[in-house]
């Protein structure tokens, strides 16, 4: 019988699976657990995240990051490996960026659709307070929704629009009446 056969006949197929995904683990570089607590280390600083943010994108408990990164207890190799890649590849801002664009740039992030808004105010007369409007940015990254921010504040200026800027909040002194 001259059967053309996918596997070789001395090796059944699960056998040829498991050679090869043996073979592919051990090719990849196993992380050390220096190289795996400066990595996130690293991320984590870059992206301004506190570690009960970088908790819950890694849905773990508080405890257990501080563990990896001051105590020494290490997940094994493949959690490592996913661990970083997850912090490398959110896309969250972290709440101090957040509040700094909220405070510069009027930009806020919507959560549900992981992108930032614009809000700004309109100046439409002497008398009138202005028109207060929101433009959502197709921006999930910080420095293109602010890009995005200056290409539509000067289109609006272009367009004879006049932007009210945003008062700054003066410091309030607390003074006590004596």
């Amino acid at each position: 019988m001259n059967q053309l056969s996918l596997f070789p006949e001395e090796r059944g197929p699960l056998d040829v699976i498991g050679g090869s995904t043996t073979h592919d683990t051990e090719s990849a570089p196993v992380m050390t657990a220096e190289q795996f607590t400066q990595s996130i280390e690293e991320l984590r600083l870059e992206k301004r995240y506190t570690i009960f943010e970088t908790a819950s994108i890694l849905c773990r408990s508080a405890d257990t990051v501080k563990n990896w990164f001051y105590r020494g207890q290490l997940p094994d190799a493949a959690t490592r490996e996913e661990v970083v890649r997850l912090l490398s590849e959110s896309s969250i801002p972290s709440a101090a960026v957040q509040t700094e664009l909220k405070k510069l740039y009027n930009l806020t992030w919507e959560p549900k659709k992981r992108r930032w808004r614009l809000r700004l105010t309109i100046n439409v007369g002497k008398k009138v307070v202005g028109k207060r409007i929101t433009v959502d940015l197709k921006a999930g990254d910080a420095k293109s929704a602010i890009q995005q921010r200056a290409t539509i504040i000067t289109a609006y200026e272009k367009l004879g629009l006049t932007i009210c800027k945003r008062p700054q909040k003066a410091k309030s002194m607390n003074k006590s009446k004596i």
